[in-house]
């Protein structure tokens, strides 16, 4: 297993298949609501803070679970902000409840976090950097985001959507909305 911070408050864990056997999870039924999906974490959790520093315990948190290609996983955990009242989420990706907008500038893409924040968005959202065709900024939400069509190209494919995930770098994880709309210049 590796953890990778990515600031003060995120932390990337990639999962290996043979940490998947020795923890028992499984990315098709993760679901904070179960007991032995909230031990798998916190357990995973206990690790990342005794090799990172990473304390999860010390606010809210949003996981976003992603299955990887080699057969593990790769969990992004962000810790919220006190302000932002959110429970604990951790849901695998479910291509159903998520939608994928690309964004051929950044622009676009801070100018789409920055709607959503003003329309009330609480939802976890990610946001990539990947070359895949005439887009190069992606964002990931969840819900309903429909009007968001006005600022980028919805992501119809999820195979396309997989393509990102696997091969984007990622800018945000958890709370892309929130954290990307201040730099919104329009």
């Amino acid at each position: 297993m590796e953890f990778i911070r990515i600031g003060s408050d995120r932390l990337k864990i990639c999962v290996a298949p043979r940490d998947m056997e020795k923890y028992g999870l499984d990315i098709s039924g993760l679901d904070y609501d179960t007991t032995a999906s909230r031990r798998v974490l916190w357990s995973i959790l206990d690790d990342a803070r005794a090799e990172t520093g990473f304390d999860a315990a010390s606010g809210k948190i949003c996981v976003q679970a992603y299955p990887s290609s080699d057969g593990g996983c790769e969990l992004f955990v962000t810790i919220l902000s006190s302000a932002r009242q959110n429970c604990v989420e951790l849901k695998p990706v479910r291509r159903a409840a998520e939608s994928a907008y690309g964004f051929s500038e950044i622009d676009g893409l801070t100018a789409a976090c920055s709607a959503l924040a003003v329309s009330g968005y609480e939802g976890c959202s990610s946001a990539y950097r990947c070359e895949y065709g005439k887009q190069r900024y992606f964002l990931f939400v969840y819900g309903e985001t429909g009007f968001l069509c006005e600022y980028g190209l919805k992501i119809a494919s999820d195979v396309a959507a997989a393509y990102i995930l696997e091969h984007g770098v990622v800018l945000c994880a958890g709370d892309a909305v929130h954290t990307l709309a201040p730099l919104d210049v329009r």
